[in-house]
């Protein structure tokens, strides 16, 4: 079962964001809800051997990975690629 929910749009999700085989996706947390209990940065990584990683690729990645943004801001509304190797999801309470 999700722990977030997914508010990027379907059409949106099946689009190639980044052309790479393999991503790693930095999950910070840097929000209000982590004040006074910091929580360290978590990396996944997520393959895709067909060379085109789409936000739904991502989003499989998170929830195999039994991701929980543990905080008031598990709606998670899009992928900011940082650099061609690494993207952060955004989440929005």
């Amino acid at each position: 079962m999700e722990k977030f929910t997914n508010c990027i749009p379907t059409w949106q999700s099946n689009e190639v964001l980044i052309e790479t085989d393999i991503v790693a996706i930095k999950c910070e947390f840097n929000c209000y809800c982590y004040h006074y209990i910091p929580r360290k940065t978590e990396y996944f990584i997520c393959r895709n051997m067909s060379g085109k990683i789409t936000s739904q690729d991502l989003i499989e990645c998170l929830i195999n990975n039994n991701f929980d943004p543990g905080c008031n801001h598990y709606f998670l509304e899009e992928f900011l690629v940082e650099t061609p190797a690494q993207v952060v999801p955004l989440f929005e309470g």
